[in-house]
């Protein structure tokens, strides 16, 4: 059934859990009696049990936001969180347009500049706490006595994942509030060095006093992978993370990825200059000297303004997403298998569509 069969389901509000979507880390994902897809967070440990009382208390300081992962209902042991489709680990390595970059940076930062107008700040920015789904409506599946007995869950929920979705329908949103901080407490409950060496500001790796600004270079250190296909740091374990982050000066250069790009075009260039101009930024030694988010995201919905008034509308495609590579998969399952009707369009690149 699920992770956490014997638990109380008053608190899931009629959803039903359905399968497991992650024994190792106690994620099942339920289904709410219209067919809507929801995610179950457990916490069955007392030190995940702390973690999850912290996460309650940001999610109760911080008002719902579209960029934001929304909470549905929570209780002791565990969050009822809304469904995404992936998260930005299914990005790494793969093709697509600068343009889809800048349009998830963009809405990353509207919820970044969200989260630090509450006085929070996330803490472990990272591809993995940065989920994406399709901007049509909830993610839902019909009820299981409406299609054929032998199609899962598990299997429906895959194939929406194969599937991908168009960059003008991209919806980009920041999760995991495990480290973050808010108002009126000294840190995170995370003690020094919590949180994701490869994506640490330098003030956050010498365990220095830290504010939104560290999470301002956190976002340039993932647009940097996002756009390069490469982290800034080669380092091969956590401790030389840190070291590199404390000691390196300037970052590598950021160079466009060797992949073929979908389209090179003049807006392509374009796109490519407004990231290159956002990592310098972002990226910057001394804290007072990077943007705010909100500032960050200004840029960048002016950019991509200025962009198509220039070259015309974006372009649409599929942007990719890999079974088993993200935060609500399944590790391996089916992984490669053709997608169960001729419907689907491949995601192994987003590709210009006329």
């Amino acid at each position: 059934m699920g992770a956490q069969a014997s638990a109380t389901r008053s608190w899931l509000q009629g959803y039903r859990i359905e399968a497991t979507l992650s024994s190792k880390d106690h994620i099942d994902l339920a289904r709410g009696a219209d067919g809507e897809l929801g995610v179950i967070k457990w916490a069955p440990s007392p030190r995940e049990r702390e973690l999850l009382t912290h996460e309650r208390a940001i999610y109760a300081t911080i008002p719902p936001h579209g960029n934001v992962l929304s909470l549905l209902s929570a209780s002791s042991t565990g969050l009822l969180l809304e469904c995404m489709l992936g998260d930005f680990r299914s990005w790494s390595g793969r093709d697509y347009t600068n343009s889809a970059i800048v349009e998830a940076g963009a809405q990353l930062s509207q919820g970044l500049a969200h989260m630090h107008a509450s006085g929070i700040y996330h803490g472990d920015l990272k591809p993995g706490n940065v989920l994406w789904k399709d901007g049509e409506g909830t993610i839902a599946i019909p009820r299981q006595d409406d299609r054929d007995a032998w199609r899962s869950l598990r299997d429906d929920y895959l194939e929406l994942q194969r599937q991908g979705v168009r960059e003008s329908d991209l919806v980009v949103k920041l999760a995991d509030f495990g480290a973050a901080t808010m108002p009126g407490t000294p840190g995170s409950l995370s003690g020094p060095h919590m949180g994701t060496p490869r994506y640490m500001s330098p003030e956050q790796a010498w365990d220095e006093a830290i504010d939104c600004r560290s999470d301002v270079f956190s976002f340039g250190l993932l647009l940097y992978g996002l756009f390069t296909g490469v982290h800034a740091y080669n380092s091969t374990s956590d401790t030389s993370s840190l070291k590199d982050v404390a000691r390196m000066a300037v970052l590598p250069r950021a160079r466009e990825r060797d992949h073929p790009r979908a389209a090179a075009t003049p807006a392509e260039e374009e796109y490519g200059a407004l990231i290159r101009r956002m990592i310098a930024q972002c990226t910057r030694r001394d804290p007072m000297e990077r943007p705010d988010a909100r500032g960050i995201a200004r840029s960048l919905r002016e950019g991509i303004d200025g962009i198509v008034e220039r070259h015309g509308p974006r372009y649409g495609g599929i942007l990719p997403a890999q079974a088993g590579s993200g935060s609500y998969s399944w590790a391996g399952a089916r992984a490669g298998q053709a997608p169960g009707t001729g419907e689907h369009l491949p995601m192994s690149a987003l590709r210009r569509i006329n």
